[in-house]
């Protein structure tokens, strides 16, 4: 992630206490945020992956902070650490991570509609992240758990057909 003062597509906001209305999931020490709009299937997402073996962040609120060094820790608000609502049955607790570096943001309001998609980011705190269009994906669990497990992603050889030019 890089500083930046703008990136594509709108700034993320947070509230005044430096939350955002989302849900986090971490593999490894690499933290996905999720965002979208009320019912887009934040929560769905998160469930899904922590089956796959990912473990909660935060559900609904997510703490964001900048340490100065360019990165994004994710944490769960207190009060509600550990707790999802899991529509139909209530609220559940899980183990939440206390803290986790932010790897990539998953937006599940808009459609990626490139077969190789371009860089794309999202500026958060002042500073620009990757962020995946995943509005409709199918196996998009698996997709982002394979993403968060990778030790070389993401680089600029896996975007826009880079890797292919050529063939």
């Amino acid at each position: 992630m890089t500083a930046a003062s703008s990136g594509e597509g709108p700034e993320l906001r947070l509230d005044s206490g430096s939350y955002l209305h989302g849900s986090a999931v971490a593999v490894g020490e690499h933290a996905l945020l999720i965002t979208g709009t009320a019912g887009a299937g934040k929560t769905t997402l998160a469930l899904e992956m922590i089956a796959l073996g990912a473990e909660l962040v935060a559900d609904d609120r997510v703490a964001v902070r900048p340490d100065g060094a360019g990165r994004l820790w994710l944490s769960p608000p207190p009060g509600i650490s550990g707790l999802v609502e899991m529509r139909g049955f209530g609220l559940v607790r899980f183990a939440a991570r206390p803290r986790v570096a932010l790897k990539l943001i998953a937006d599940l309001d808009h459609s990626e509609t490139e077969r190789l998609p371009p860089w794309r980011e999202r500026v958060l705190s002042g500073i620009a992240c990757p962020v995946m269009l995943c509005k409709g994906r199918l196996s998009l669990a698996a997709a982002l758990t394979c993403l968060l497990r990778a030790d070389d992603w993401p680089g600029s050889d896996f975007f826009a057909g880079e890797q292919f030019a050529g063939r």
